[in-house]
């Protein structure tokens, strides 16, 4: 992958801002990371969150902890029996 920090901080950061606050404003909890750059032996990422704590909120089920462990370091391992992961466009 190319480098596209300079791409993301001209063309797209402002809109990431946009819907970060627009999100933060009409309480939605929110979780994006942005691959910007590789650097030989790791990848370089723009991660933004507003979390259900943030907005005093309580979701039934909260994946944004299990979310921001990954972003912060903490390896997971997907179930054995887990043979099809869905995505979700944006």
């Amino acid at each position: 992958m190319e480098n596209k920090e300079v791409i993301f901080r001209e063309e797209i950061k402002e809109k990431v801002d946009e819907v970060i606050d627009l999100c933060r404003k009409k309480k939605f909890p929110i979780f994006l990371a942005v691959a910007i750059k590789d650097q030989g032996d790791t990848t370089v990422y723009e991660k933004r969150a507003v979390t259900p704590t943030q907005l005093e909120m309580t979701l039934n089920r909260d994946d944004f902890v299990k979310y921001l462990n990954v972003a912060n370091g903490f390896k997971t391992v997907a179930p054995k029996e887990l043979d099809v992961i869905e995505y979700v466009d944006l």
